[in-house]
C-alpha cells in the first residue's frame, strides 16, 4: 500500500500545471503540431551536436563513469546539462 501511495504522490508532484496544459491547448488549436519551443533569438545554446557526440564518446570509453566525472571533463557546461545530454541518448 505504501508503494501505491508513494507512486501517486510522485505522479502528482510531477504533473504539469493547469496553466501549461491550457497553453498547449491554445497552441494546438492554432495549428501547432508539437509542444517543442520554437527557435528564438538570444543567447545561443551551449549544447551542440559536437558536444553531444563527445559526451557519448566519453561514456562509451569508460562505462564506469559518474556524472561528476563527466562534469569535470566538460567544464564548459553545467552538471545538469551533462546529465541531460547523457540521459537523452
Amino acid at each position: 500500500m505504501r508503494f501505491i501511495t508513494r507512486s501517486v504522490k510522485c505522479m502528482i508532484d510531477n504533473a504539469m500545471s493547469d496553466g501549461i496544459v491550457r497553453k498547449w491547448v491554445r497552441m494546438f488549436n492554432k495549428g501547432q503540431e508539437n509542444a517543442h519551443d520554437e527557435a528564438r533569438s538570444g543567447r545561443p545554446s551551449l549544447v551542440n551536436d559536437d558536444l553531444v557526440r563527445k559526451v557519448h564518446e566519453r561514456v562509451r570509453d569508460d562505462r564506469r563513469f559518474t556524472i561528476s566525472d563527466l562534469s569535470l571533463h566538460f567544464p564548459q557546461i553545467s552538471r545538469n546539462l551533462v546529465y541531460d545530454i547523457f540521459s537523452s541518448g
